[in-house]
């Protein structure tokens, strides 16, 4: 079914009437309580979807045919073998990847004093392995918690970080598997942490394998009144006080290289490591408040260093845009106003071409707020564009990128689709309560920063299922929407020029 819409005119925003391909799947019956968790769309031909069947009390994964969605292929993952009945898979902590021809399912299985990490593999005749276990945690005597954190890292390797935490130290192990070899590369005993040393975090590995963490070390200084889930709440000010960049090599299990990245007191948002070849590129967001004015300016800085940490590649510095920043100035339910106050966390980190976006939001539940999306050039650190997507929204959004642009997709309030990008302020927009009074909405960042805004649809009759979304360099996005027992897959056609 091909749909046309006409665009509002929008001062300051290149908006206009357009004719733009939709197509969408007939209506599938779909039981209320089947909830697609995640698409993946990596090839021309079909793309994959992975469900919680909340009948069976377990995960399936779907592949289904573009353009009209029709079911191929099913697997049931039956993780009811390893898991109890009672257990909550709707708070289940997992990974969902393509490799090549093949899927990746990992996920934890939770116990009261253990924890295990398993991974499943579905073929391209799509049948699934048996469990495989990666790795297992038991809480030890005098422990207070035991966890993992685990990753895709280069060349889509899975990285596991585990950790136990005692009243006066967290111990760590790091580990890396090879999806190829089927086997890990190594296992290695992290330094052990501690309020004096600072605490890991940002694993990320090169493509030598070796390991890169960042240690942060702060304290709370005060807390702050704050206004949440209508009541008063005291919040905790945390000041980082130091930042250090930490290399463990593959071949080396005895030496670990440091490089201090900042010591000035500050407000951290984040810090994200990626790699670069056998490079490591580090990206912190922080503020630092003037003693005399208590006004705190947002900085970004981008280091690329060596494995060794030894070579310092660049290190770039760069003020956040003064107009987003006035953007940022307002109360939203704390004492203070300023852009250095509101605290980011990260989204995503996606390399295009020679450039790399920095994607991060603030969020207070159940509101997603502002999305703040920093372009760099990879090879000289330099900042290229800073925008600024304000939002007020139940769903997250779908973040994507194809041929030097960055697409982000969600869903608004239909009174906010006349607000310019360049001029909206979280607290003059209206909130999306749902699909009767939404728009699904595209904004396009292309390679200079210039930012446009185009309507989807009006979003009447079904309403936009939120899953994690892959599907980078496709032509087409897809979404899952659902209604009364029905459930279709609507595809949307980038539009490169």
């Amino acid at each position: 079914m091909k749909i046309s819409a006409t665009l509002i005119f929008v001062i300051g925003v290149c908006v206009c009437s357009f004719s733009q391909k939709i197509i969408s799947s007939r209506k599938f019956e779909s039981v209320g309580r089947n909830t697609p968790l995640a698409i993946i769309n990596s090839r021309p031909e079909f793309f994959y979807l992975l469900r919680y069947n909340k009948v069976l009390h377990d995960f399936t994964v779907e592949r289904r045919s573009k353009p009209n969605a029709e079911l191929e292929a099913f697997s049931p993952l039956r993780l009811g073998e390893v898991n109890a009945d009672w257990f909550n898979y709707q708070k289940l902590d997992y990974l969902f990847f393509e490799n090549g021809k093949e899927l990746f399912f990992l996920f934890e299985k939770v116990l009261n004093t253990k924890k295990t990490i398993y991974l499943k593999i579905i073929d391209s005749l799509h049948h699934a392995s048996g469990f495989i276990e990666l790795a297992n945690l038991n809480m030890e005597k005098g422990a207070l918690n035991i966890g993992f954190e685990f990753k895709k890292t280069y060349g889509d390797n899975i990285l596991i970080v585990a950790s136990q935490t005692f009243p006066n130290a967290v111990y760590k192990t790091a580990m890396l598997f090879n999806i190829k070899s089927r086997k890990m590369e190594w296992v290695k005993k992290l330094a052990i942490e501690n309020d004096f040393t600072g605490y890991s975090t940002a694993y990320v590995c090169n493509k030598s394998n070796d390991l890169f963490l960042a240690l942060i070390k702060s304290h709370v200084a005060s807390y702050e009144r704050k206004y949440l889930h209508h009541m008063q709440m005291q919040i905790p000010v945390v000041i980082c006080e130091t930042i250090t960049l930490m290399s463990y090599l593959h071949n080396d299990r005895e030496n670990i290289h440091l490089k201090l990245l900042a010591q000035k007191p500050s407000r951290l948002s984040s810090v994200i490591l990626s790699s670069e070849d056998d490079d490591v590129i580090a990206q912190t967001h922080y503020a630092v408040e003037d003693e005399n004015t208590k006004y705190k300016p947002v900085f970004f800085s981008r280091y690329r260093l060596n494995n060794l940490l030894n070579i310092e590649k660049y290190a770039t510095t760069t003020n956040l845009n003064k107009k987003i920043e006035e953007q940022f100035t307002f109360y939203d339910g704390s004492d203070s106003k300023f852009a250095g106050d509101k605290l980011y966390s990260p989204v995503k980190n996606i390399g295009n071409n020679d450039s790399n976006y920095m994607i991060s939001q603030r969020i207070d539940e159940p509101y997603l707020k502002e999305l703040l999306v920093i372009q760099t050039n990879v090879d000289a650190g330099t900042i290229l564009s800073q925008n600024v997507v304000v939002r007020k929204s139940l769903n997250a959004a779908i973040i994507v990128s194809r041929q030097h642009k960055l697409y982000i997709i969600m869903r608004e309030s239909r009174t906010n689709f006349k607000k310019m990008p360049q001029e909206s302020r979280y607290n003059k927009l209206k909130r999306e309560d749902g699909v009767w009074g939404a728009n699904n909405v595209i904004y396009i960042i292309d390679a200079q920063g210039h930012i446009d805004k185009k309507l989807i649809d009006a979003g009447f009759e079904f309403s936009w299922a939120s899953v994690k979304y892959e599907g980078d360099g496709q032509n087409e996005l897809i979404f899952c929407e659902q209604i009364n027992g029905y459930e279709r897959f609507v595809f949307y056609e980038l539009n490169p020029s």
